[in-house]
């Protein structure tokens, strides 16, 4: 991942590996950087997301643009706010799930004509700080999200008008390509999972499960496919499926948590029973800045400018966020066999391991500054190749992609064990 480089500041910067009182680094951070071409040619991007997730989250909540690319700074129009991301990554992956609220029902099949169900806004209603993202639609809609390590929560406000409130999920969308899916409907809760991979055109493979509930109660549901957008349906099955809920115009604020799981849909719901069991926004949100607050503080920085403060404490960030937790609160987690297994309390099964990006510094950083996260990133590898064929190169979940070359996972154990 190109944003790890950066970790190499960090290993020349660090002045103490102990949380010291200072300004809150969480507010230093720019989530922003890397998302807009570099000034210089060739005018390269650093294919990060601005949305919100914790330190190694698997939930990456995050706006998409409408051709199923990378997030970019020079075109502020999206078509949803998908739920899992990698950021720095040369190829695009995940984009899984995303979620637009729009103002009246659906008419035309989203997977046959996306242009109704797209939006712009201005970079000055858009905020993103570690763990929260925020933006105000040229439609009007303002949306918030804050985020756990499985889950995420969101709040949707809706402009004043007579036009019906409708939050929209349109499966067949990804950054890859959706093999499969399905959606099922009840009251204000949806279930249903996504089959995807193809990172780089390799032939990797990948399936998400995801389980939302809304706070307040809708007045009508439907499905969709690539035909028909089926009113009333509260099921559907296929790679370009999807559904949505419709609220009345007097419900302006709608509040959504979604939990996700690579095992199943009764684990993403139990994900987010345990991490969001209530509907206070303000409370995850608080606890995500104190997340990144508690991993950002180890590094302690002194002089330079404001301006050099940021770079250093994005750098930082960006190293944080991956490898990504992998396993369920339960501790289950689907293995390179394809069959579930479980955890002893107290440790976490990590994946999404860009291998020769991260062998030279990244995963030392992490080892130095969080010794506990170090030995589970590295045990990991070692259960993924018991399970598997062999040490991952570029593991995308559960499977390998086989990018790049070399035996990175050797350097990532060796310099895991000596640091």
């Amino acid at each position: 991942m190109h944003s790890l480089i950066w970790a190499r500041l960090a290993s020349v910067f660090i002045l103490s590996t102990v949380a010291f009182a200072q300004d809150n680094p969480v507010l230093q951070v720019d989530p922003f950087i890397g998302t807009q071409a570099s000034p210089q040619p060739p005018h390269d991007f650093g294919n990060t997301h601005p949305g919100a997730t914790r330190p190694f989250g698997m939930l990456y909540w995050s706006p998409d643009p409408v051709d199923g690319g990378f997030y970019r700074y020079e075109d502020p129009v999206t078509r949803g706010f998908s739920l899992t991301h990698l950021s720095g990554s040369g190829c695009g992956v995940y984009g899984d799930v995303p979620m637009m609220p729009i103002l009246g029902v659906p008419t035309v099949p989203p997977p046959v004509r996306s242009t109704p169900y797209r939006a712009g806004f201005k970079h000055a209603d858009e905020l993103a700080q570690p763990g929260y993202y925020s933006v105000k639609l040229d439609t009007g809609i303002e949306v918030k999200i804050a985020a756990e390590v499985r889950s995420g929560i969101a709040e949707i406000r809706y402009p004043p008008g007579a036009d019906a409130h409708t939050l929209l999920i349109d499966l067949s969308r990804n950054l890859t390509h959706v093999h499969d899916a399905d959606i099922a409907i009840r009251g204000s809760r949806i279930t249903g999972s996504v089959a995807s991979g193809e990172f780089c055109f390799h032939d990797n493979h990948y399936r998400v499960y995801f389980a939302l509930e809304a706070e307040e109660r809708p007045q009508s549901a439907g499905t969709f496919d690539e035909m028909q957008v089926s009113n009333g349906s509260h099921a559907a099955k296929g790679p370009r499926v999807g559904g949505y809920l419709v609220f009345t115009p007097a419900a302006e604020v709608l509040h959504v948590k979604v939990g996700i799981s690579y095992v199943s849909a009764a684990n993403a719901a139990m994900n987010l029973e345990k991490e969001i069991p209530g509907w206070d926004f303000e409370k995850v949100r608080s606890d995500a800045k104190a997340a990144w607050s508690t991993v950002l503080e180890h590094a302690v920085v002194e002089g330079g400018s404001e301006s050099q403060r940021k770079v250093f404490y994005t750098a930082m960030y960006h190293s944080l966020l991956h490898p990504t937790v992998f396993n369920d609160v339960n501790g289950q987690y689907l293995g390179f066999d394809e069959k579930v297994h479980r955890l002893a309390a107290g440790h976490n099964q990590y994946a999404n391991y860009s291998g020769w990006d991260i062998y030279r510094s990244q995963v030392q950083l992490i080892a130095l500054l969080l010794p506990d996260v170090g030995s589970d990133i590295a045990q990991s590898l070692v259960t993924d190749a018991e399970q598997g064929d062999g040490l991952p190169i570029w593991a995308v979940g559960n499977d390998e992609t086989s990018e790049m070359g070399g035996d990175p996972s050797d350097g990532i154990l060796a310099g895991i064990y000596a640091f």
